[in-house]
């Protein structure tokens, strides 16, 4: 298991194959979701070197995607993905250690995520990583986590 950078012209395939997927998972369709637009945000998160968009490799091919940015004094996750064949088998964790440490190293000490609350097991692997609901709207929560001490 490896984590690499997104390179935007090789990956954009994969790229969109997560999204979908995240996105009817999370919602159950596609109705809001712009290929074009995503891809426009991705291109412009890596160029401008705004955030960490990698992906988590397994046997040289990619089975997750965690896609951070710095908004202010706050981190955000904008994409958290695995392939369902790897859920449940530690991948996320090391996710969310990447994301931590790579907020760390921007100096923030919270970040926060989206996620649907029909999303159940994302849920509840963020609840057991200690991130919290701050604010809850129609089909998400917002969830939040003080990171500044290493050992949280």
């Amino acid at each position: 298991m490896k984590i690499r950078k997104v390179r935007f012209e090789q990956d954009q395939d994969k790229l969109l194959s997560f999204r979908r997927d995240a996105e009817l998972e999370s919602y159950g369709h596609m109705e809001r979701f712009d290929e074009t637009s995503y891809l426009k945000r991705i291109r412009s998160r890596i160029d401008n070197k705004s955030g960490g968009q990698v992906f988590i490799v397994e046997d040289g091919f990619p089975i997750g995607q965690i896609g951070c940015e710095i908004r202010g004094n706050l981190g955000y996750v904008n994409i958290f993905y695995l392939v369902p064949s790897y859920r449940g088998k530690g991948y996320g964790k090391k996710l969310i250690r990447w994301a931590e440490d790579y907020f760390r190293e921007h100096e923030l000490n919270t970040y926060q995520l989206k996620v649907a609350k029909r999303n159940i097991r994302a849920v509840s692997l963020y609840e057991k990583e200690g991130l919290v609901p701050v604010k809850k709207e129609e089909e998400c929560y917002i969830m939040e986590k003080d990171i500044k001490n290493p050992s949280d």
